[in-house]
């Protein structure tokens, strides 16, 4: 298992994100698809743009590992536009002629009020058989972020085993979001088994609450038994980019250096606990 660090930290500061990788010992960068294009709106990515982004960063040894090309919407039957799910296909597709190995979307779609689940839940796994399919032609492991909350679709570990029983082939799998996983009322450690090599990212959120929002915490300051879940991960043979997202801060603290470098000590500690 190996930290990673959000280019958004620095704020497009290319040459402040490489002193932070290297001063933090991080050599794993994970970014959104709007960085890259420089765009507020997610725009197809391109092969100049991407390989643009990565050049500074490869020179000093530090490797894009994931890249967040979308949130999904979908319509009253669970389907996104077609035109969003070209895109996204078109974007994996550059992400494996880049070389960048991971693909996170973030599908947190609500049911409509009065919609019927099943049909909607239907149409949801019908949609990702295209984007599973440039996923396995690019090289690429889809990592699909849920929700923890029971009024979306997909919103806890059995929910997303039964989009993989629908759409089986093994690019497709999860970003373990732990604190979402926790939020929805799972037990994590037992997730994780579950999962296995469908756990393609993780990320790393406390939280102290089953369900409500998404809280801001430090790790460590919630209740997520975050030593267990490293544990299971190193036994199902994880060696992926584990990231730290809505992890707090420091009073006082005027950027984000503080909490991110509290981060990754924290998780470096995890990883070398035996």
């Amino acid at each position: 298992m190996r930290p990673s660090l959000h280019y958004g930290m620095r704020g497009g500061d290319i040459e402040g994100t490489v002193r932070l990788c290297r001063d933090a010992d991080v050599w794993d960068l994970v970014c959104d698809a709007k960085q890259i294009t420089g765009s507020d709106a997610y725009k197809p990515l391109a092969k100049p743009a991407l390989d643009a982004f990565k050049a500074p960063f490869e020179a000093e040894g530090i490797h894009l590992s994931a890249v967040t090309v979308g949130w999904l919407s979908r319509d009253a039957e669970g389907r996104p536009e077609a035109s969003e799910v070209d895109r996204l296909c078109g974007d994996i597709g550059v992400l494996g002629e880049g070389g960048v190995p991971i693909a996170q979307v973030f599908d947190m779609c609500r049911v409509p009020e009065g919609a019927d689940r099943a049909r909607y839940v239907a149409g949801l796994h019908e949609s990702y058989r295209p984007i599973v399919k440039a996923c396995a032609e690019a090289g690429v492991k889809l990592a699909i972020h849920a929700s923890w909350l029971p009024e979306y679709a997909l919103w806890n570990t059995e929910t997303l085993m039964a989009l993989f029983r629908a759409v089986p082939d093994p690019h497709n799998g999860v970003c373990f979001c732990v604190g979402s996983y926790w939020q929805s009322g799972d037990d994590v450690v037992e997730s994780v088994r579950r999962f296995g090599d469908r756990i393609h990212y993780v990320h790393l959120r406390d939280a102290e609450t089953v369900g409500a929002n998404c809280p801001e915490l430090l790790l460590g300051k919630g209740k997520v038994p975050f030593a267990a879940v490293t544990r299971a991960l190193r036994e199902i043979g994880y060696d992926g980019p584990v990231h730290c997202e809505h992890f707090g801060s420091f009073a006082g603290e005027r950027g984000g250096e503080m909490s991110a470098a509290f981060a990754v000590g924290f998780m470096r500690g995890l990883f070398q606990a035996r």
